[in-house]
């Protein structure tokens, strides 16, 4: 099958790698790496240019104009985070098959995330287009369990939601730390117990991991304004 991967930063880097390791065809779009592959034949065509955090979300949509201009048949499958229900806006407005796979790619060990995936999240609403991907993706994962299927509002609120969930364990493990700072106990003592509790996953609740505070990075402090701003839209806080 041929693939077309528009956007090759990290994440379409990362994907275009796994997809030709495992045989298939892969064209590169990404004018500012200036890689200009045909991707008019292309089966299914994947978006992972970035987004940022003022929510106009201009490289996704101009990813997808520029699909829609050269590729008539394709599945256009969305990696870069949105907003809830701009997935389906796409399939409203194009008249075509759009879907969304969210990464769970962490900056400095993406290629291995993306071959070792601890999940791998199909957003469509056709079940021919979900098996599509969960044939794509079945050889990279140990456990059928670990793909799931479910509407691509649903795998977008996911994104957004999962990112929000680590901000706030970083920030309580930074507020945590000040208040140990404040009666002279060791934070890590603390850490190394959280390590072994059963119900916690100690990741993120390090406060000078690589020497920064605060949850920092492209996708944390980002993706919580996104949920906030989703509930906004909805009217879920009351005035």
């Amino acid at each position: 099958m041929n693939f077309g991967v528009v956007g090759c930063g990290i994440i379409g880097g990362s994907l275009t790698n796994l997809l030709e390791d495992l045989g298939h065809v892969v064209k590169r779009y990404d004018p500012y790496k200036n890689l200009k592959d045909d991707i008019s034949k292309c089966a299914v065509i994947f978006i992972c240019v970035p987004t940022k955090a003022d929510m106009k979300f201009e490289d996704v949509k101009k990813a997808v104009r520029y699909i829609n201009s050269k590729n008539e048949k394709g599945i256009i499958a969305i990696r870069s985070t949105i907003m809830p229900g701009m997935t389906d806006k796409f399939t409203k407005k194009y008249k075509r098959e759009f879907a969304y796979l969210p990464e769970f790619l962490r900056e400095r060990t993406a290629l291995i995330d993306e071959i070792c995936p601890d999940k791998i999240i199909i957003g469509a609403r056709k079940r021919e287009t979900g098996e599509i991907f969960k044939e794509l993706f079945k050889p990279v994962v140990d456990n059928k369990n670990k793909i799931m299927m479910m509407s691509p509002v649903e795998a977008e609120i996911l994104k957004i939601s999962l990112n929000s969930l680590y901000t706030i364990k970083v920030v309580f493990g930074n507020e945590l730390y000040d208040i140990c700072q404040k009666y002279g106990a060791d934070y890590y003592k603390l850490f190394e117990a959280f390590k072994l509790d059963k119900y916690i996953n100690s990741m993120h609740l390090d406060p000078l991991f690589d020497g920064y505070r605060g949850a920092g990075g492209k996708c944390l402090s980002k993706d919580i304004k996104f949920l906030i701003k989703a509930a906004m839209k909805k009217r879920v806080f009351p005035d």
